[in-house]
């Protein structure tokens, strides 16, 4: 009879046939357990399954109404729905992270089109590398079916890639680090030496505020001033930062019945800047240690909190969910050097944190950093929100990135996340005491943003400021001397990409 299919879509088909020689009342089409008659030589079958293979067979049938001929055979597969929720991030200037939402029904496969290349995947999301910095790309991402043949209808995105501008932000991290690195030292000098004299003479002796502002051309003489004498100009703006915001009452935290949900006895949140959750019955429920930490575009852009112990999972993630956060920035490993320093407090598929339900819809692993995305849903009233977790694999605690270039680019990342969706609502950046790596994360984030729009640093008011929302901000001294090496280093390469 000759069968064919004609007019395929994701969810219908035609089929046409001829009509076979000697009479015939009636034809019947059989397809998935169900049976279809016409008197016509074509019909539509509706209602099908997305990029599935069906298979249909197509009987004529005599006057009787009983007996029939034998059947017309034909196999084919609906095309897969759209892909949904498509997006675009750099990762550096010739590299993107694509991502989307699988489509309804079934597709095994994804292809990616974009000028002059065509590259498949079985995930929802694909980096493309070797693209070319400051130039426009259109990606279109077709869902494939099984067949590898039939494809759905493309979703497409355009996107910039970032142009090879000068690292001026290398003038960022430097300031943050070398002053502290360098500043330790001289605090264990000035501590040996303390020990040598009389015990009425009182350690600290610092009493004015040190005023590092600078513009960006006068960086370089202030590093080599600081720098010179074994770094003990850098020693003392450190030894200054030492107690600043320590006389603050942490009355929430001190509280026994919280004081399992603390990690470290020493770092405890201020009440004056701490996060509050909402009380779900008991007069603790409002506790996590957690504290807002202003950034350079507002006064609560990011809260700085401990990695979650196994007690504090479901508080870390009613915040997420309370405070409308969609970025959430993670600078540790869950064990180092055979400690634990964070739970891991995300499931493999989904989970629920008491009324907060979680699942991991995407993870894609780096060589330097995981990106992770969940799909969060309130079980009470059914809202669901998409959140991006950044996971920093390469910073090492009590130590430094192997290179600067490293974490400034994984910064952009998540500041072009950030602007796209954070913009009213905070940042979650946590390590494992949610201090010394995340406090010089958010630091360097601020001080990025002083060179790029005022030409300015000033390290020590940032981290000053810090320390008055939470304890040890920006805690070692490899911290701080990793900080300041990459800003010296990169304030010279801007300066000679400006002469």
């Amino acid at each position: 009879m000759n069968l064919t299919a004609n007019d395929i879509t994701t969810s219908s088909v035609l089929l046409k046939w001829t009509k076979p020689n000697g009479q015939s009342s009636h034809y019947r089409v059989e397809y998935e357990a169900k049976n279809v008659t016409t008197v016509n030589t074509s019909i539509i079958i509706n209602y099908l399954i997305p990029g599935t293979q069906n298979t249909f067979k197509v009987f004529a049938v005599a006057a009787d109404h009983v007996t029939e001929g034998r059947s017309s055979q034909i196999s084919l597969y609906t095309r897969p729905d759209v892909i949904m929720n498509l997006t675009a991030d750099d990762i550096t200037t010739s590299s993107v992270l694509l991502n989307w939402t699988k489509p309804n029904g079934q597709s095994s496969r994804y292809r990616v089109e974009y000028e002059p290349k065509n590259v498949i995947t079985e995930n929802t999301s694909i980096i493309i590398n070797d693209l070319i910095p400051g130039t426009q790309y259109r990606f279109k991402v077709f869902a494939v079916a099984a067949d590898n043949v039939t494809e759905g209808r493309s979703t497409e995105i355009l996107h910039s890639t970032k142009s090879n501008t000068p690292l001026i932000v290398g003038v960022v991290f430097g300031v943050i680090c070398f002053l502290f690195a360098i500043i330790l030292i001289l605090f264990l000098y000035t501590r040996r030496q303390s020990k040598q004299q009389s015990p009425d003479i009182p350690v600290h002796t610092i009493s004015n505020k040190i005023n590092v502002a600078l513009r960006i051309e006068d960086y370089d003489e202030y590093f080599k001033r600081k720098h010179a004498d074994s770094n003990c100009g850098f020693a003392e703006e450190y030894e200054e930062l030492k107690t600043v915001g320590t006389a603050q009452s942490k009355n929430a935290a001190l509280a026994i019945e919280n004081k399992a949900k603390n990690r470290y006895s020493n770092v405890l949140p201020y009440d004056s800047s701490r996060v509050k959750l909402s009380m779900c019955g008991g007069p603790f429920d409002d506790y996590i240690n957690a504290n807002y930490i202003p950034g350079y575009n507002s006064r609560k852009e990011f809260i700085a909190a401990q990695g979650p112990l196994p007690v504090t999972v479901n508080e870390f993630w009613r915040m997420v969910w309370e405070k409308n956060v969609y970025t959430i920035v993670m600078l540790t490993r869950c064990n180092e050097m055979g400690r634990v320093k964070c739970e891991k407090y995300w499931p493999s598929g989904t989970n629920h944190y008491h009324n907060i339900s979680v699942t991991t819809t995407s993870e894609i692993e780096l060589e330097s950093w995981t990106i992770r995305d969940f799909k969060i849903k309130n079980v009470k009233t059914a809202e669901t929100r998409y959140i991006r977790q950044f996971h920093f694999t390469a910073w090492p605690d009590h130590g430094v990135p192997e290179t600067t270039e490293i974490l400034i680019d994984f910064r952009h990342l998540v500041r072009e996340h950030m602007d796209q969706y954070s913009r009213h609502s905070p940042t979650v950046v946590h390590c494992s005491a949610g201090v010394g790596r995340t406090g010089t994360f958010i630091a360097i984030d601020h001080l990025i943003f002083q060179i790029e729009r005022d030409s300015m640093v000033d390290v020590y008011g940032i981290v000053n400021d810090m320390r008055m929302h939470r304890p040890l901000m920006v805690q070692t001294e490899d911290d701080a001397l990793f900080g300041n090496i990459v800003i010296h280093a990169g304030n010279n390469e801007h300066n000679m990409n400006n002469k």
